[in-house]
């Protein structure tokens, strides 16, 4: 669990988030008749982005300092054993640049939120069934990574997840 003044910074954030609805073009002297008009106000942040957001910075957060995901043990168990660290090390170095690849920021975060999405489906699946799961434009548009460091990051997320 992160600390309190972490979890502050969260929530700072996503205030920070809907004061940017406020600054937004005028809505005086517009009606709305039902509630899903408000949508056309361009003024809405919705639950699934405040998830996103959260995970975001928790997941930024632990990924570096957890060690090796139980979800990603069987995998691991599958190598070599004198190759385990260096694949962990290997993974964690291709999710950093990732992360920090400023081409492709948004691609981390669509593949983030596709991973969260197959994982809210089928928590249970093990990390090779996710993957198969995923959008493969998402992935591949993540050029840093590869295949087992895209496993490891499904491992990481499926781990720090209470779904």
């Amino acid at each position: 669990m992160p600390s309190s003044r972490r979890l502050q910074a969260i929530f700072n954030e996503i205030r920070n988030a809907q004061s940017v609805f406020k600054n937004k073009p005028s809505i005086v002297n517009k009606s709305i008749k039902k509630p899903d008009q408000v949508y056309e106000c361009a003024r809405v942040l919705e639950r699934r982005k405040i998830e996103l957001l959260i995970i975001q910075r928790v997941i930024n957060y632990d990924i570096m300092k957890s060690g090796c995901p139980s979800s990603f043990n069987e995998y691991l168990r599958s190598m070599p054993p004198e190759d385990e660290d260096a694949i962990l090390e290997s993974c964690q170095q291709h999710i950093n640049l990732q992360f920090f690849d400023k081409n492709s920021k948004e691609a981390f975060w669509e593949l983030l939120d596709n991973v969260v999405s197959e994982l809210t489906n089928d928590h249970d699946a093990d990390i090779n069934t996710i993957f198969d799961r995923l959008d493969k434009k998402k992935v591949l548009a993540c050029q840093q990574l590869n295949k087992q460091s895209v496993l490891y990051f499904i491992a990481n997320i499926k781990d720090h997840l209470k779904l």
